[in-house]
């Protein structure tokens, strides 16, 4: 009997241990501007882009995948930045980021007048980061030569 309410009070202790425990695995997501350092953005090998071209009947979902390292690495060096508060606004462009053929995180793109970012999140929480105008202006050439390249096929 004495060894079984010692077991009990062990767990119950080890339990109160655990929740007061605070956790440094996660510390480097407690301070916003170091989200970004958390995630290896440069591990990027290829992105998968997605928007939605408008039609008059309904949205047309376009995919394509690309390897341009020159791109890659001007969304690497944005990403990087630190991120800033930001309101959500409409995102009219996915990205999936791509290493070794896997699929390590999402990208969100918002390009309105007053609201141009690059959303993603990291344990629930999004962390926004402006869109640079050098970036931008690639994305912008990227989708509209898919574009093109749809139209001719």
């Amino acid at each position: 009997m004495k060894a079984k309410r010692l077991f009990s009070l062990l767990i119950v202790g080890m339990f109160l241990n655990a929740c007061n425990n605070k956790s440094v695995g996660n510390k480097e997501f407690a301070d916003s501007e170091n989200a970004s350092a958390a995630i290896n953005f440069a591990s990027t090998d290829s992105v998968e882009i997605n928007f939605y071209k408008p039609s008059k009947q309904q949205k047309e979902k376009q995919t394509f995948l690309i390897q341009d390292t020159a791109f890659i690495s001007a969304l690497v060096v944005n990403l990087n930045e630190a991120p800033v508060d930001k309101n959500e606004c409409s995102h009219i462009i996915k990205m999936y980021l791509f290493n070794k053929g896997e699929v390590y995180k999402t990208i969100y793109v918002a390009m309105g007048d007053s609201c141009q970012y690059l959303a993603y999140a990291v344990n629930s929480k999004s962390y926004f980061v402006p869109l640079q105008m050098e970036l931008e202006n690639r994305l912008v050439q990227l989708v509209l030569n898919h574009q093109t390249n749809e139209t001719k096929k």
